[in-house]
């Protein structure tokens, strides 16, 4: 039979393939007893032709080039003679004839840079049988169903492509097992397992399981395939796990976690305090450890430690003097948590502290000096070089001989002896006592690789009263705990052993005694009965909002917020606990929390009070109820109070950023003091601004019960 002739290569083909992936073959498939065409866009004019004919196929073909017949063009497989025709087709390579392939089987080849297909059906003319395909390109492309209809492709996620279109029913198989337009086209071929769920993505179907997981550690955690549900079944009786209290053990008992005991006394913990370090478990409780070194060894700044954030170097106020260490500098000052100096003027004689470098001046600001006359005396600091002298601005010295006696300085190294210049010994035996230099250690012992270490030393004088700690030169020491103070000014607090813990007694002071009972607005203070108070008011009500429901505001929102809008609004939003006045407060959130419309963006707001007349002399003072769920940063979710004389068109006057890690998620009377407005009109603003659209998923800021009065 003649061969049949593609225009396109297969891997061009492929590239179409997604494209037509839907498309049916354009008529009766190849061995079925119909005819099909295909026409080549690329140079030259292909044209196939088939037909069914009888018990074997016969196809013509035609090709339109410039090479001459028999000739070899870029691609082909083989030159091969073929029958002459008026146009020089250019030579093909040969394939089997259509009787000599089985029921179904389809040889594909490349011919003179042509795609060469030949169908046969073993003589019959229904081409039924499983259709193989073979290449003599190399294996299908990537993707491709040739060869896998009836399945899904071998090589990946299959398509439609031209290959497959030839074979006939491939493109039927693609569009039930591998492509899709819907979930429900891949819920078809869907198994039993409800556990899998099927859905479709980008034209094909993808498979998920479903994730079963109550995070606990007694429980087994499964999908049931019967019913899609998720099965917890309780873990062995008695099965270890981790229960949340520090310093406690636990088992697993019916599914739960339960305390069991005790952790062993030395075991690390965390007493929830910052400022301490290396916390220690003892007799069940987490004992605190040493108090964390602030010190960051710069005069310039306020070392500190905040029990919840840990350390806290802030720069200095003013601008104290200190010394930056630079020999060129003069004049050095603290500036912003830096000590900055004057530089001298250039040539200033200096010293450098190297040897081999003379003699030393300043230029801008750093002491530098030329090399030293080569063999000037000097030390290099190894016990294994003698003759040490001075050679292009380095100091270095000739090796002694190897095996000369010497000391590392390392405790655990026995047989010290120079090597090339180096002083260098063996390891002492693993467990070798030693000295780690450290009085809070003890059990000093070498280990493997030569290094001297020992074991926390646990400090415990047996007192509740009392919080045990190891200072890095005296040792172990006590220092009496505040775990008795009650925070009133007007006793007198002390701790006794007792049989379960600290006895703590409060007594109060004599009545009369001076205290401040925290009220800006009394004069006075003083202690009765153990109580702190003042009959004297220093403060005139000027005026108050509690942000009632339905009442008019004379309060400026922008933007004005509502629910699902972010924004500041006066409205029962419910995500705090109950207001401190009911039933509604103002607020800066939308209903649940502070996100913008599309989650991504910074968020701001402002809620601006009306005008407010101070007397003449007096200060303001500004109080109200405020509850926030933010980050807890001062560089994010800024929550800041100002006061304007001027509607806000300049400066504000004042103006106080308030502390986010204050009680989170709490209500808390802020208190502020505003001077130098007295005489004047001003006006109160609450401003948020988020800075970004990350983590905006708190509930916002919440104020209630504002109060201004004069003082």
């Amino acid at each position: 039979m003649k061969q049949l002739n593609f225009g396109l290569s297969v891997a061009a083909l492929a590239l179409a393939g997604l494209a037509a992936c839907t498309a049916s073959p354009s008529g009766p498939a190849i061995g079925g007893g119909g005819g099909s065409t295909t026409t080549d866009t690329a140079a030259g004019t292909d044209t196939q032709t088939s037909a069914e004919v009888g018990p074997a196929d016969t196809a013509t073909a035609a090709t339109a080039d410039t090479a001459a017949d028999g000739a070899a063009t870029p691609g082909d497989a083989k030159a091969g003679a073929d029958t002459p025709d008026a146009t020089s087709d250019g030579g093909t390579g040969e394939l089997p004839s259509d009787a000599a392939l089985k029921d179904g089987e389809t040889s594909v080849g490349d011919g003179g840079g042509k795609d060469q297909v030949s169908v046969g059906d073993g003589g019959k003319t229904d081409g039924g049988g499983t259709t193989d395909v073979k290449t003599d390109g190399g294996p299908p492309p990537a993707g491709s169903c040739a060869g896998a209809c009836g399945g899904k492709s071998k090589n990946g996620p299959c398509y439609c492509d031209t290959v497959c279109k030839s074979l006939g029913d491939c493109c039927a198989d693609f569009s039930q097992l591998c492509g899709c337009s819907t979930d429900a086209d891949c819920n078809k071929t869907a198994g039993a397992d409800k556990c899998v769920t099927h859905t479709c993505e980008e034209g094909l179907c993808q498979t998920s399981t479903k994730s079963c997981n109550d995070n606990s550690e007694c429980t087994d955690d499964k999908c049931n395939p019967a019913t899609g549900n998720c099965d917890f079944i309780n873990a062995a009786e008695g099965k270890v796990c981790d229960v949340p209290a520090e310093c406690k053990v636990g088992a697993c008992s019916k599914g739960a976690c339960k305390v069991t005991g005790n952790d062993k006394d030395g075991a690390p913990c965390s007493d929830g305090d910052d400022c301490t370090v290396k916390d220690t478990c003892l007799a069940g409780t987490c004992k605190a450890g040493p108090p964390e070194d602030c010190d960051d060894g710069d005069l310039c700044t306020l070392d500190s430690c905040d029990p919840s954030n840990g350390c806290e170097n802030n720069p200095v106020p003013g601008t104290p003097p200190c010394d930056d260490g630079e020999p060129c500098t003069k004049d050095d000052k603290c500036d912003g948590g830096s000590c900055k100096g004057t530089d001298l003027p250039d040539g200033t004689p200096c010293e450098d502290g190297d040897i081999c470098t003379a003699p030393d001046a300043c230029d801008s600001g750093t002491c530098t000096g030329k090399d030293a006359p080569k063999g000037t005396p000097c030390d290099d600091g190894e016990s294994c070089t003698m003759n040490d002298a001075c050679d292009g601005g380095s100091c270095s010295g000739t090796d002694l001989p190897d095996g000369t006696p010497c000391d590392d300085g390392t405790v655990c190294t026995t047989g010290d002896a120079c090597d090339l210049g180096y002083c260098d010994g063996k390891n002492a035996a693993k467990g070798t006592p030693c000295d780690d230099g450290d009085v809070c250690t003890t059990g000093d012992a070498c280990l493997t690789f030569g290094t001297c270490e020992g074991t926390d030393k646990i400090c415990d004088d047996k007192n509740p009263c009392t919080q045990d700690q190891c200072d890095k030169v005296a040792g172990c020491k006590a220092v009496p705990t505040p775990v008795c103070e009650d925070g009133n000014p007007c006793t007198a607090d002390s701790c006794s052993p007792g049989a379960k813990g600290p006895d703590c007694k409060h007594t109060p002071i004599a009545d009369g005694s001076k205290c401040d009972d925290g009220n800006l607005c009394t004069a006075n203070d003083a202690c009765k009965a153990g109580t702190c108070g003042s009959t004297t008011n220093a403060c005139t009500p000027i005026s108050s909002d509690k942000f009632d429901c339905g009442k008019a505001s004379t309060w400026v929102m922008l933007p004005a917020g509502s629910t699902g809008t972010t924004g500041w609004a006066i409205d029962g939003t419910p995500n705090p606990p109950a207001p401190i006045s009911p039933a509604c407060t103002l607020n800066f959130n939308n209903g649940k929390d502070f996100k913008s419309a599309s989650g991504s963006e910074a968020v701001t707001g402002t809620a601006t009070s009306a005008a407010i007349a101070v007397p003449a002399g007096a200060k303001l003072l500004i109080k109200f109820w405020s509850y926030h769920g933010v980050e807890v940063s001062s560089n994010y979710d800024q929550r800041t109070v100002e006061v304007s004389i001027d509607n806000f068109a300049g400066k504000p006057v004042f103006s106080q950023q308030l502390d986010n890690g204050k009680k989170v998620k709490a209500w808390d009377l802020v208190t502020l003091v505003v001077d130098g407005v007295g005489g004047k009109s001003v006006k109160v603003r609450f401003s948020f601004d988020s800075k970004d659209g990350n983590v905006n998923d708190g509930v916002g800021w919440f104020i209630d019960d504002v109060q201004f009065e004069q003082m």
